[in-house]
């Protein structure tokens, strides 16, 4: 403290000792005042972000972009190098027909609406990823039943990682499908069943979350140019359309080009219809009809006009809000009418 410092001290001058302790009081003084300035900079939300810090745009102009045709791999129905939905009630045969897709895809054979001598895969392998069915039992006998080289179709079990094997979440574990897509080669299509259950802790309900996850299904089929098909349940809303009836959030149907539902034939319990939803890059194409038989699907010859939403009422033909529609027609019929009224 100050006595010590007088005490230590050489010089015997009082005046001398005061004058030092002066200069020691600046200095400790400037101390001070470069110490809050330091920490006023740190914490200031204002101070100018150091050039590594910025955000830089990425931009590309349109005309460097090249124009390329869609790949399709199933033509107006499965485009290659993008995610397709196929949607429906539990049971009604969804997988059945991803399946009957992956047989057709591994042997060459013949689309079921094929009309020329073009309408057919190109050889191919395919990846399975489901956490519903057991392979054993369920998997291999439909592909068997199908007529599928079953060599050309490879189930993805789980990620190896430190913490021992792990369920495949697309969130964390992308690097190891795309590892498997690369070490398989030739993968034409990617079968997700269900879609859901592979986007980890992604909130299935929430718009940005969705999206973000299903990007990168997305960029992973357009890296390697397969299509990516994934398969979903519907909610039990049967007062919303078709495009809006996928479980979860409405990104789902937002991010798929391609959508695609198999519904019942309300005339026929053992007739289904395979029955366009949506297509961002091609006309609607027309519906088809298949039946289950033996463990295999058997699509019946022709093409036919079917609404997603008609095959999806139900069953008294009127959801909530086509009830207030016509309510509000038939008291409107003659003109105008107060809304106290009404």
């Amino acid at each position: 403290d100050l006595t010590d410092y007088i005490d230590d001290s050489e010089a015997e001058d009082p005046e001398t000792i005061r004058q030092q302790i002066m200069g020691l009081s600046a200095q400790a003084e400037l101390v001070t005042q470069s110490k809050k300035v330091l920490e006023t900079e740190a914490v200031s939300p204002t101070r100018e972000k150091a050039p590594a810090e910025q955000m830089c745009p990425e931009y590309v102009c349109m005309a460097d972009v090249e124009a390329k045709p869609v790949r399709w791999l199933w033509q107006d129905r499965l485009p290659g190098a993008m995610l397709s939905l196929l949607i429906g009630v539990e049971g009604r045969g969804k997988t059945f027909v991803a399946l009957d897709m992956a047989a057709r895809i591994t042997t060459g054979r013949f689309w079921p609406d094929a009309q020329t001598p073009e309408d057919v895969p190109l050889v191919g392998n395919v990846v399975f990823l489901t956490s519903e069915d057991h392979l054993e039992y369920t998997v291999r006998p439909r592909l068997d039943a199908m007529g599928a080289d079953a060599s050309r179709v490879f189930a993805l079990r789980g990620v190896k990682s430190e913490k021992g094997s792990e369920f495949f979440d697309v969130v964390k574990h992308l690097p190891a499908l795309e590892e498997m897509v690369k070490s398989i080669g030739n993968v034409r299509l990617i079968i997700c069943d269900p879609l859901t259950a592979f986007l980890g802790a992604t909130d299935q309900h929430k718009n940005g979350e969705v999206r973000t996850a299903l990007a990168r299904f997305s960029g992973l089929a357009e890296r390697y140019g397969c299509a990516v098909l994934g398969i979903s349940h519907l909610s039990k809303d049967a007062s919303k359309a078709a495009i809006h009836r996928t479980i979860g959030s409405v990104a789902f149907s937002a991010a798929a080009r391609a959508v695609w539902l198999v519904a019942d034939d309300k005339d026929d319990d053992t007739r289904r219809i395979f029955c366009p939803v949506k297509c961002n890059l091609a006309p609607l194409a027309k519906s088809l009809a298949f039946r289950i038989e033996d463990g295999a699907v058997h699509w019946e010859a022709g093409q036919f006009e079917a609404n997603a939403n008609d095959l999806l009422s139900d069953g008294n033909g009127e959801s909530p809000l086509n009830e207030a529609v016509q309510f509000l027609r038939e008291i409107l019929a003659d003109g105008r009418v107060l809304s106290k009224e009404v």
